[in-house]
């Protein structure tokens, strides 16, 4: 498979995955997070296609980002009935968006610091909550412990990939994580 066959076809499954989310709140997410951790070692070993690597790709995945990330919140207005942890998902999920329209506005990856996706985790931990304990009553206490959670890692990882080792982050997990994929 070529660069530009593997493109599009990293296009349409981070298109299509997404969908799964309606259906499958929990499922549809890791679906839609490994889509989005594999599309580089798809291009590392097919080339690299319509992104041409670098800035051109960071555009691409982030808008193929907040695609994902707006099937969780559309999943989270449709099955989410407790009021506190909706509103929370609204203001986190739209600070995230808000951060990558600047991002494309003004290109400098350090924007992901200052407007991280702790809407992500933060809506797998309530619908692993939801999903647990159908009914519970969401306090602000317990919503600053579940922010916190969402939060500390994520916040860790966008100054790793964004700010300290940008461009590093990626070459680290492949000799690290995943060699054994990398070894013939």
């Amino acid at each position: 498979m070529d660069g530009l066959v593997a493109s599009l076809v990293v296009i349409g499954y981070r298109f299509l995955v997404p969908f799964l989310i309606l259906r499958y709140p929990l499922a549809g997410i890791f679906l839609a997070i490994a889509a989005d951790a594999s599309d580089a070692m798809i291009f590392e070993a097919t080339g690299w296609g319509l992104f041409g690597g670098g800035a051109n790709y960071s555009y691409w995945d982030k808008a193929l980002d907040i695609w994902y990330l707006f099937f969780a919140w559309l999943a989270a207005r449709k099955y989410w009935l407790e009021p506190l942890a909706l509103k929370t998902a609204n203001v986190l999920f739209w600070w995230r968006a808000a951060g990558v329209a600047t991002f494309f506005l003004w290109p400098h990856r350090i924007v992901f610091v200052f407007a991280p996706s702790i809407f992500e985790n933060f809506y797998i931990l309530w619908t692993v909550v939801r999903k647990r304990r159908p009914g519970w009553g969401l306090t602000w206490k317990q919503l600053a412990l579940i922010i916190s959670i969402a939060a500390i890692p994520k916040i860790a990882q966008e100054m790793a990939m964004h700010w300290l080792f940008e461009n590093q982050t990626w070459y680290f997990f492949r000799t690290y994580v995943f060699w054994w994929l990398y070894h013939y």
